[in-house]
């Protein structure tokens, strides 16, 4: 009996080791090469985005609608305003936007899109959008320019007309945001399956340290049968813990690449 006992302790002991040493070695680890991977992908694309937002909210300034209400129009204007708030914050923090939920940054993409859209699909448009050349046009003009340099060099001196947004705007969904977006929706994804493994596996070691204590205080009461039942009950759990461990390690080695 005792030493089915000290068998019985002797496994559970060490599978506590090993999962501890899963827990606090391997899956962070795991956590932080993914983690710096997606940050060296996003955190560009988001400056890009910044400095987009920034060029939007200069322009917002010049661009003027005799009726507000006219087809396609009454579209354009929300956007105008929603980018325009989003880089006004990013201006006064004197940081990026941050990262944001994939179906946000998707949502948010399309509206950027749709800036092109309207102004292509929607011929009516150009008839009733015009640039304001009034007072403080000048300003507004070298601001849009510096905005636009620091977004991408090739529009280091671009002629400012109302086809200039929709053009900017089309190229920053194709070429900035296209190549990147499923990258947050993998990264969602991993972290979801992460989150389940980091759980699973620190309830297991919970698990395995109930299970040591009944052990060690009741082994007269629950006999030899129940403790063998435990022990390779919790052999099986910290099996199914490797089996997840790798499974994420697979999953880490394929995203962003």
């Amino acid at each position: 009996m005792n030493d089915k006992i000290e068998i019985a302790v002797s496994i559970l002991t060490s599978l506590l080791t090993g999962g501890f040493i899963l827990f606090f070695i391997e899956n962070q680890n795991a956590e932080k090469e993914v983690v710096s991977r997606f940050n060296s992908i996003m955190k560009p694309f988001y400056n890009k985005l910044t400095k987009y937002l920034i060029y939007v909210n200069w322009s917002k300034s010049i661009i003027q609608y005799d009726d507000p209400k006219t087809a396609y129009i009454s579209e354009l204007i929300p956007i105008m305003d929603e980018l325009s708030r989003m880089a006004g914050t990013s201006i006064i923090s004197g940081s990026d936007i941050p990262i944001m939920k994939a179906k946000e940054i998707d949502k948010l993409c399309d509206k950027i899109n749709q800036i092109w859209y309207v102004y292509d699909k929607g011929w009516i448009v150009r008839d009733h959008i015009s640039i304001d050349k009034g007072n403080g046009y000048d300003h507004w003009v070298n601001l849009i320019k510096e905005s636009l340099t620091a977004y991408n060099a090739k529009y280091s001196n671009p002629a400012v007309d109302i086809n200039l947004l929709p053009k900017v705007s089309g190229e920053f969904y194709v070429e900035v945001w296209q190549p990147v977006q499923n990258i947050t929706y993998q990264y969602e994804y991993w972290q979801k399956k992460r989150r389940f493994s980091h759980y699973f596996l620190l309830s297991s070691i919970v698990l395995m340290i109930l299970a040591l204590i009944v052990i060690l205080l009741f082994s007269n009461i629950i006999g030899c049968t129940i403790i063998n039942y435990i022990t390779v009950f919790c052999c099986c759990i910290f099996g199914y813990d490797i089996y997840e461990l790798v499974k994420i390690k697979n999953l880490s080695n394929k995203l962003f690449y």
